[in-house]
């Protein structure tokens, strides 16, 4: 987390203990501190040298398999190069983990590189 400006974080286990601690800061001290919560952003990782006719639907449909049916995988934008496309997807952060750790990802008869973006 980038905290700047002179910024302080305050992680709380639960939302009840966020919302205490945001009504007595309020309370006390209103026109010194400026309450914000951080912005979630998903994880995004790029998969290198797809083939150019490869269709990037029905790929993430397989991509969707038993071991990742949970998974929230959405394509953001396709870098076309001369050796290929790479895809660049966004996921949620429990998939994202155990994919990064693979390294590779199947799809169809190719086994395909994956990195963080």
């Amino acid at each position: 987390m980038n905290v700047n400006k002179s910024g302080i974080l305050i992680e709380c286990p639960t939302e009840d203990e966020i919302d205490k601690l945001r009504a007595e800061v309020e309370s006390n001290l209103r026109e010194e501190i400026d309450i914000r919560s951080p912005i979630k952003v998903r994880p995004k990782l790029t998969i290198h040298r797809v083939e150019k006719d490869m269709d990037i639907e029905e790929s993430i449909k397989n991509l969707n398999n038993e071991e990742h049916k949970k998974s929230d995988l959405k394509h953001k934008h396709i870098m076309e190069t001369n050796k290929g496309n790479h895809w660049i997807l966004s996921i949620d952060p429990e998939t994202f983990q155990k994919v990064i750790e693979l390294g590779k990802v199947n799809q169809g008869w190719y086994r395909l590189r994956i990195q963080n973006s």
